[in-house]
């Protein structure tokens, strides 16, 4: 009686074990490749989500993959361990929009002839930049200006894509002049003339002129300066010279013998 029982547990013991080598679990696929699609005018960009992707007839360009060309048409994306899928794109729309641009003092404004839903792309080094600044619905978009020129493409959005961008420059406004050097004073050391004063703020740096020309080529840190004794009359002119690389108007001194 004991001896089947046994016989019974081993039986169960070894299909138990042949079942457990046998049945295995099912590989996990690999992930798809992740990335957005995006067509503005001839050009289509690729921007990744994950490393390593690749695609069919596209090239790298900053950290994006680019591929110009006008039709529509359909391509594979491979991601960084091999999995592909296939994507399409549609045809470029045609024309781009037309645009009055109007420079304001601390803005520029632009408005389209047509309404309709308009985004606005960084343009920087000759190329676009597929990530929008904003997007506008109407006629009438808004830029500020800062210290520095700007360049933006504006497109019109046609249902999936983006038409050609219409390229439109911000000038920058113009900075806040610093406040001149005060209390320009000189001495007479044997045949050196030392020019000393003080400046608005410390942010400030400093030209140096005589009788119109200027003496330092770079805006100088130090509040002093020392130049050869002149043997006329001499007009010193100081500026102020901001970050912005703004000049104040000049604080002026005159040397008599």
């Amino acid at each position: 009686m004991i001896c089947w029982r046994f016989k019974i547990l081993y039986l169960l013991l070894k299909f138990g074990l042949i079942l457990s080598c046998g049945i295995k679990k099912p590989p996990k696929p690999l992930p798809p490749p992740e990335y957005e699609l995006k067509r503005i005018g001839s050009k289509v960009y690729l921007i990744p989500k994950t490393k390593g992707l690749k695609a069919e007839g596209f090239v790298p360009k900053d950290g994006f993959l680019v591929r110009d060309d006008p039709s529509r048409f359909c391509f594979k994306v491979s991601g960084p361990k091999g999995r592909e899928i296939l994507s399409c794109v549609e045809e470029a729309g045609a024309g781009r929009p037309s645009l009055e641009v109007e420079v304001k003092d601390d803005r520029v404004e632009i408005i389209a002839k047509e309404m309709g839903t308009y985004r606005l792309y960084p343009y920087r080094d000759g190329r676009l930049i597929p990530k929008p600044l904003a997007e506008v619905r109407g006629r009438k978009m808004e830029i500020k200006r800062g210290l520095k020129p700007k360049i933006v493409g504006v497109t019109k959005v046609m249902g999936r894509v983006d038409s050609e961008p219409t390229i439109v420059e911000i000038p920058p406004v113009e900075p806040p002049r610093p406040a001149p050097p005060e209390d320009v004073r000189y001495v007479v050391r044997g045949d050196k003339l030392f020019l000393y004063w003080w400046g608005p703020d410390d942010e400030v740096r400093f030209l140096v002129y005589k009788n119109g020309k200027l003496l330092t080529t770079e805006p100088i840190v130090s509040n002093y300066y020392v130049d050869e004794l002149p043997k006329r009359e001499t007009v010193y002119e100081i500026v102020s010279v901001n970050s912005a690389g703004a000049k104040s108007e000049p604080a002026r001194i005159v040397y008599r013998p």
